[in-house]
């Protein structure tokens, strides 16, 4: 089965999403290969990103409505083990530079470690994620099983700039809106970040119709 998650690290409800993606894989005892794709909530950001206090209140209306959203946002993230702390986000970050990154993990096959350690980095320990030495500690902390001094090599030759511009293109023919956004083996979609339940019903319906096609293949 292969899995295409569209997300952007900046998105609490995409860290959300993947866990249960994961939790519905874990109980289906189901293995997925599973491709990211780039997504950018505010591709408009400067490169350093903007203070966090002041573009939240602007994105929400208020601080009061910002404080709502990160209460239910981090109810729901410790139903799934994540700990969010927005306290500790100082930058709302422009996040091509961790996309690109995640474009370098993927060639070494390290996407999904590298991603749940920008993820935790950013909303539980509040890692910029705008900043590539703090990124590369970060990955380095995780044991991410990437070779830090190739990976900056890379980026400062321009690796990862030209597939996140395809990903944001591909979303854009796809007429994704939001993320997260999960296309299974390219016959089902999932639009956002749905309980456990959801993506285990559509694991089930994916091997049901698998099994006539694999008895085809192994009869006589």
């Amino acid at each position: 089965m292969k899995i295409e998650i569209f997300s952007d690290i900046a998105c609490p409800w995409c860290f959300i999403g993947q866990r249960r993606l994961e939790r519905a894989l874990l109980d289906s005892n189901a293995r997925a290969e599973l491709s990211f794709r780039a997504f950018q909530l505010q591709p408009g950001l400067p490169a350093d990103g903007v203070p966090a206090d002041a573009f939240f209140e602007r994105k929400f209306g208020g601080s009061e409505r910002a404080r709502s959203f990160f209460e239910r946002v981090t109810e729901a993230g410790r139903a799934v083990g994540i700990e969010f702390d927005f306290s500790k986000q100082k930058r709302a970050p422009n996040t091509e530079l961790a996309h690109r990154v995640i474009c370098f993990a993927s060639s070494k096959g390290q996407a999904a470690p590298t991603v749940e350690a920008l993820f935790s980095g950013y909303f539980e320990h509040g890692l910029d994620v705008c900043l590539l030495t703090e990124v590369v500690q970060a990955l380095e902390r995780a044991r991410v099983g990437v070779d830090s001094a190739e990976l900056v090599a890379a980026l400062a030759a321009g690796f990862g700039k030209a597939q996140v511009a395809h990903d944001l293109g591909l979303a854009r023919e796809y007429g994704i809106a939001g993320v997260p956004f999960f296309m299974f083996d390219h016959r089902y979609s999932v639009a956002g970040a749905q309980p456990a339940e959801h993506f285990a019903r559509l694991i089930r319906k994916l091997r049901a119709e698998d099994r006539p096609h694999l008895r085809s293949q192994s009869a006589p």
